[in-house]
This record gives structure tokens, C-alpha cells and sequence, in this order.
């Protein structure tokens, strides 16, 4: 019913598996566009054009990418069981949500969640 918690890969730039030291003469050198990777956010993704003067920012309306452990990931809501929770796999929010087993509903991770028994017992016959 659930995917494992497989990490998702980390995003790199569509030209190389890092940015150049200088974004800007690489873009000229190769005649295309080249990501600067130092100046992706969760949702932007800047690139340095292939007259080697001119940069491109792409903005999204709400997050595309996750920073997690050091590296980007792209936004992945596929539930998957963790210890006893489940959460996306990988989002802007660390929400947790109740596999069953005890009586918390669901709540942000590392706060206290709410306590609604009934909506629980609802849950574990839907998990399972």
C-alpha cells in the first residue's frame, strides 16, 4: 500500500553533475544555457546564458525541490512507513501522520501532535 523510504536522488544540473567554477564563460564555451547551482532555491533554478553576459532565473509558484541532508531533492509525496509514522517522502514540511498504532492523528515532526483516538481507530482499519 505504501512505497519503502528510499531516499530520493539528489537533483544535479542537466549539463554536469556540478556548476562550473564559472558558470558564465562554461555557458559561452558549450554555446547553452548552464545551471547555477549555487543559486537554486526550493523554487528557483538559475541559469547562466550562452552569450556569457546574461543570467536566467526560472521562479515556480510554490516549491519544486527540498534541501535534505545537504543536497536537493525534488518534491516526492509518496507515502512511506517510518518507525511508527508515515510521512511524504520528500516535501517543504516535515509532517508526519499516525500508522495506527497509538493514538496521535498526525503532527509536524519533532512537535506535539494532536491526540483524537477515534479519528485513529478510523485510520488503522484504513492502513490496513
Amino acid at each position: 500500500m505504501f512505497a519503502e523510504p528510499d531516499p530520493a536522488p539528489a537533483i544535479t544540473s542537466a549539463n554536469s553533475p556540478a556548476s562550473p567554477p564559472d558558470p558564465m564563460a562554461e555557458a559561452k564555451r558549450r554555446n547553452t544555457r548552464v545551471e547555477v547551482e549555487n543559486l537554486r532555491t526550493e523554487a528557483s533554478t538559475t541559469y547562466a546564458n550562452p552569450d556569457g553576459k546574461t543570467m536566467r532565473t526560472e521562479l515556480h509558484a510554490k516549491p519544486i525541490r527540498v534541501k535534505r541532508d545537504g543536497a536537493w531533492q525534488p518534491i516526492d509525496t509518496t507515502l512511506v512507513v517510518d518507525g511508527d509514522a508515515v510521512r511524504p517522502r520528500a516535501t517543504a514540511s516535515k509532517l508526519k501522520l499516525s500508522n495506527g498504532r497509538n493514538n496521535r492523528l498526525l503532527g509536524p515532526e519533532g512537535a506535539a501532535a494532536a491526540h483524537q483516538t477515534g479519528a485513529v481507530s478510523n485510520c488503522r482499519t484504513a492502513l490496513r
